[in-house]
């Protein structure tokens, strides 16, 4: 009730409010539309959740409860009926009595009674929180107990290993050494060797470096998932550049967005692939050395550049999908795609060292790991 006074409103939009914000946590949208049941009837209502503080978001549950939308029942509904048992045939429900006693009901075929019971820490957090200091930046404040980011950081992860001491080239170049004719990857019917794939990649890295290439400078590699995409890939890395997966198939304005925001002046790509690529930077209006990887490949040296590279060095950036918000550029470095490598390498069963474009169905969706995932059996037996 004190929150409620000081920020002028009911209670009932401060209950909104907190519900708004656990729905933005557990779905990551913008965007939300949920339900409301009091005693006057059920409605809809849609609201836009956005970096601010608690009492913005306060202000923006008023407003999205004086104004009702039509949509179908939503699945989510904050229950505000005195008198009356919670609402039973939501997927999702919070209901608070007359006394303020919240009860959270679910559908068993949703969520798991435990789920439920995290869910109302949730939004017995957020009340506190907005109660706390309404000035507060609500988006920097977590929803998360403490035992449970210990359980997100540490319970997860498996078992602790030390660290790897070679980085990604420097493991797959090792593997080369060991079985230079044993096939390292493969794409339908088409194998290559080790010494091919290393061949293959030591002419691009040389190609870009012959071009200018610096330490940590992004290429941009806009192919298919094919062997010459891998030999990419590698070239990139072994010249000490900053890798950039770009789909071919992506409109130009977000290949340029992508090429723009990473600071993006050198690209990798084939034919068929490079349309969109040539689009993109017109769309920008800013230089983007292109090289093919069938020009690359007539470079005369193959020899291994041995560029050193140090493990906090940048090696891989990518860009979230974008489904719920802005594409936003993530980035890891040479010992992170390492380490990254290693608990895979010892946790799955793989034939050794064989890559192939499409990953098992059980890989990890992690993004982080969505390069190494296809990589790491070329770099570890």
């Amino acid at each position: 009730m004190r929150a409620a006074d000081q920020l002028g409103v009911d209670l009932n939009t401060v209950l909104f409010a907190a519900h708004l914000k656990v729905l933005g946590a557990l779905t990551s949208e913008e965007s939300l539309v949920t339900g409301l049941l009091t005693n006057s009837g059920r409605s809809a209502h849609a609201a836009v959740l956005t970096d601010g503080t608690w009492r913005e978001l306060v202000a923006e549950a008023s407003r999205a409860l004086a104004d009702p939308v039509a949509a179908e029942e939503p699945e989510t509904l904050l229950d505000l009926r005195t008198g009356s048992a919670p609402e039973p045939e939501a997927a999702y429900a919070v209901h608070y009595d007359a006394d303020l006693v919240m009860t959270l009901t679910h559908r068993r075929d949703v969520m798991t009674a435990d789920h439920a019971e995290r869910l109302t820490d949730y939004h017995l957090k957020a009340l506190s929180l907005l109660a706390a200091d309404p000035d507060a930046a609500h988006h920097e404040q977590s929803l998360l107990s403490e035992p449970e980011l210990v359980f997100q950081r540490t319970g997860l992860s498996g078992p602790r290993r030390p660290l790897p001491g070679p980085l990604f080239v420097e493991l797959f170049e090792e593997q080369v050494r060991l079985r230079a004719e044993e096939t390292a990857a493969a794409h339908g019917e088409v194998r290559w060797s080790y010494r091919e794939l290393d061949d293959r990649a030591n002419r691009i890295a040389h190609a870009l470096l012959e071009r200018g290439l610096r330490d940590e400078d992004v290429v941009a590699v806009v192919m298919e998932r094919n062997l010459d995409w891998i030999a990419a890939t590698l070239g990139v890395l072994k010249a000490g550049g900053v890798y950039l997966p770009v789909r071919p198939d992506f409109p130009a304005g977000r290949v340029g967005g992508q090429l723009e925001r990473s600071d993006c002046r050198f690209a990798v790509s084939e034919p068929g692939s490079e349309e969109v690529l040539h689009a993109a930077v017109e769309h920008i209006g800013r230089a983007c050395q292109t090289l093919l990887v069938s020009d690359a490949c007539r470079t005369p040296r193959r020899d291994a550049p041995r560029r050193p590279v140090a493990p906090g060095q940048l090696a891989y950036i990518y860009f979230t999908s974008g489904s719920t918000a802005p594409p936003r550029g993530r980035c890891a470095s040479t010992r992170a795609c390492s380490t990254t490598c290693t608990p895979r390498s010892t946790t799955w069963s793989c034939s050794p060292a064989r890559w192939s474009p499409r990953p098992p169905p059980s890989a990890s969706t992690s993004r982080s790991g969505r390069c190494w995932r296809r990589c790491w059996p070329a770099a570890r037996h």
